[in-house]
């Protein structure tokens, strides 16, 4: 990494890259790291400190684009997207981004602010990339036992609280998408 971190998060962009958004260190930068070439390459800012928050890819359910998510966090219950390929100075360092469009300014937008505040929550993108969720975290004195989504359709992207919840509330942990297969049931 570029410099040292704390309280940051990575994001799948492609089969290629990765971003590093916010952290301690740098709560209001992004940083792009490209496997093909081993190097970092500044991101766009942010409009609000990220730290301790949540982020992941997740795919437009109706545009198909892929769109970087960073949510929550020490710096409040703000939301921010970002769609890849967005400017040119991005392009010319990634042109394997070339297949997706974005907002003509190519820097994070406001998008809407999580359902309750959380900080260090866990976090995965599922349903085929569809949906970006939050699995608790911590909002002072208790951890939170819900899971909030965030779906998007022509890049209009809403939060919804889903009807599973946590049995204990969990901060700081890992969540991954499991395929049903292995669902065990508990009837």
């Amino acid at each position: 990494m570029p410099t040292n971190e704390d309280s940051h998060c990575l994001a799948r962009i492609d089969d290629r890259t990765v971003m590093l958004t916010g952290g301690y260190n740098n709560g209001e930068k992004s940083q792009i790291f490209d496997f093909d070439t081993q190097l970092w390459t500044p991101g766009p800012d942010f409009t609000k400190y990220k730290e301790g928050h949540a982020c992941a890819y997740l795919i437009d359910q109706t545009t198909g684009q892929t769109v970087i998510v960073a949510a929550a966090g020490y710096g409040g219950p703000e939301t921010e997207l970002w769609t890849p390929g967005a400017s040119n100075v991005l392009l010319s360092l990634f042109p394997h981004l070339t297949h997706c469009t974005s907002h003509p300014t190519g820097t994070w937008i406001s998008g809407p602010d999580v359902l309750q505040e959380v900080y260090r929550p866990s976090y995965l993108t599922a349903l085929n990339g569809q949906a970006f969720i939050i699995v608790g975290g911590r909002y002072s004195p208790n951890d939170h036992v819900k899971l909030q989504k965030l779906e998007c359709f022509n890049l209009d992207c809403n939060w919804s609280i889903m009807k599973q919840e946590l049995a204990v509330g969990r901060q700081g942990s890992v969540a991954l998408a499991l395929p049903n297969s292995m669902a065990v049931s508990c009837s």
